[in-house]
């Protein structure tokens, strides 16, 4: 832009710079030409106190936990980085710039781990869990964990037991969890008038609503109910209505192990009421939600309507029933 006339105020307003700043470049240029675009940081080895050697060390000591480096800590982060390094080498960088460099050229990215309860069993057993559900789901159902069906031993036709290849189709897979949601008036920034004061209605009350969903392991589709709070009466509640839905069908619950899940209450009613006499129930292993293909659902129901400010509580509530029973999820046991 210089060259073609234009003045260094122009330059310095396009670019985000100080005219001092555009100077300087030109005074670069005049005295280096190509060589003054080069930035110094190539290989980050611009002003670098260490040598290659020594910053080859660091990412060899970056690829393996900060404490077999003698640090209280289980994740590295810029503060052990930097007082591992000065301990190290004694070199100290006035700015986290070049250590955060460090940490990228590792592979270290910064992200919020996985939130794992300190009671739940090892992956070994989790996993092993998960098969033995599978193999009962699949003795209950006909149909072998991989979707092909169980071969009975009945070849009088030359034909499996079930001519469709659905396994029997008098009995219903769901997984279920129970939710809730929140709805709060948030107020954001706006464009309004200057010198002017802006003043918003809102509801300042906290409305919240619990749900339970039935997850079909056919065809993806969910059975959500309403429920006042979570507990054993609401939930056999949520049971009956489930089964009136489905006469004449078994119905397999696989859920976790919350108390009102598996409570005596709960246990009584399936001996006392007819209807559920159809139900049964298989159990995830403990402290493993992300085991539950509702879960998943739930995290996608919630991300449909996050970041939308809806005027009222009924709003957010029909949104997010409305994006669960029109949708079909993929997730499956």
């Amino acid at each position: 832009m210089l060259s073609r006339g234009a003045s260094r105020r122009f330059v310095a307003d396009f670019v985000g710079r100080s005219v001092g700043t555009v100077g300087r470049w030109v005074g670069k240029w005049r005295r280096s030409g190509l060589d003054s675009i080069r930035t110094g940081h190539a290989g980050n080895r611009n002003a670098c106190l260490l040598t290659g050697e020594q910053e080859e060390e660091v990412l060899k000591a970056l690829s393996r936990p900060p404490s077999e480096q003698g640090l209280d800590a289980e994740f590295w982060s810029v503060p052990d980085l930097a007082g591992w390094i000065h301990g190290r080498f004694s070199v100290r960088r006035a700015s986290d710039a070049y250590y955060r460099c460090l940490l990228h050229m590792a592979g270290l990215s910064f992200h919020l781990p996985e939130s794992v309860d300190r009671r739940r069993a090892p992956e070994e057993e989790i996993e092993a869990r998960m098969a033995k559900i599978r193999d009962e789901i699949a003795g209950i159902t006909g149909k072998k964990p991989d979707g092909k069906e169980e071969d009975r031993g009945r070849r009088e036709t030359g034909k499996r037991a079930d001519d469709e290849g659905k396994g029997r189709e008098d009995v219903i897979v769901v997984s279920a969890d129970e939710v809730g949601i929140e709805h709060e008036a948030v107020l954001r920034r706006a464009r309004c008038a200057k010198n002017t004061k802006v003043k918003l209605r809102v509801d300042r009350e906290r409305k919240s609503q619990k749900y339970i969903g039935f997850l079909h392991e056919s065809d993806g589709s969910v059975d959500l109910m309403r429920l006042e709070r979570g507990n054993t009466e609401n939930i056999v509640k949520a049971l009956i209505e489930l089964t009136l839905k489905y006469p004449g069908k078994e119905i397999v619950v696989v859920w976790d192990n919350a108390s009102y899940h598996n409570s005596k209450e709960l246990n009584l009613k399936l001996e006392e009421v007819e209807n559920l006499r159809r139900v049964q129930f298989i159990y995830l292993p403990p402290y493993s939600p992300d085991k539950n293909p509702i879960e998943h659902v739930w995290n996608e129901a919630k991300n449909s309507i996050s970041n939308i400010q809806r005027a009222d509580f009924e709003d957010t509530r029909d949104a997010f029933e409305t994006f669960i029973r029109e949708t079909k999820f993929k997730y499956r046991l």
